[in-house]
């Protein structure tokens, strides 16, 4: 039970000291080169099981563009067991932003906007939030043979800390239920850091999960990582 509690905070949320050679992500027309942490690998797309379950837990306005686990993680999922995946590293697209260009100015009205309407918007995602985790619970009960039900009891949304001309970075921290009706039940809290990214006038969602513990960890790799990749897409 704790794994699969483990697995779901870690979804939905969801600094090496190097970094892996990048490897190309499609989005929408566009191929941006997107760096692997030191000691995460991409999750390969045979690996379905586990996408379809990710997918699960993406919100509807979302596309999932890759999911990047820990050696060891990768090691319990090829052996077909459910990593916890306690710290993971997703990149997503917003789905109107895919093959829509975004300028530099527009960018930064993009990113004036994420400021000033950050709590009006997180009031907003309440409900949505509500509507996806009845979504999740039901496929994710589906998949186990087991009632589960998967709720937000709680969420912290903190400032922006980081910006640059390209990004823009914001953290929260999050409190999930999860249970099975009648039997055991599990309060898990989160971190996790959501970065805005441009990127070849393509904006797309870098996002950094970690224990209850790691909030300055996913900071410190989002950093890491945005860093990285915009350099690996950086004209000649």
């Amino acid at each position: 039970m704790r794994t699969l509690t483990m697995w779901i905070a870690a979804t939905l949320l969801a600094c090496a000291s190097s970094l892996a050679l990048a490897a190309p992500v499609q989005m929408g027309k566009k191929t941006i080169e997107i760096t692997a942490p030191d000691g995460y690998a991409r999750v390969a797309p045979e690996m379905t099981e586990l996408l379809e379950l990710l997918d699960t837990f993406t919100p509807p306005t979302n596309l999932s563009l890759g999911l990047y686990l820990s050696d060891q993680d990768m090691v319990a999922a090829r052996g077909g067991e459910l990593p916890e995946m306690t710290r993971r590293f997703v990149v997503q697209i917003p789905k109107m932003l895919v093959d829509q260009p975004v300028s530099a100015a527009e960018f930064e009205r993009l990113k004036a906007s994420a400021r000033q309407d950050l709590e009006k918007r997180l009031v907003e995602l309440g409900p949505k939030l509500d509507g996806l985790m009845a979504k999740a619970s039901d496929s994710l009960s589906e998949k186990v043979g087991a009632e589960v039900e998967v709720g937000v009891d709680g969420m912290v949304p903190l400032p922006v800390h980081h910006e640059t001309p390209d990004s823009l970075s914001m953290s929260m921290m999050l409190r999930y239920v999860v249970g099975i009706p009648g039997g055991e039940s599990s309060t898990l809290i989160t971190s996790g850091t959501l970065n805005f990214v441009r990127v070849k006038d393509t904006v797309f969602l870098l996002l950094v999960y970690g224990g209850e513990d790691d909030l300055a960890w996913t900071r410190e790799q989002s950093a890491a990582w945005v860093a990285a990749i915009t350099t690996a897409n950086a004209t000649p």
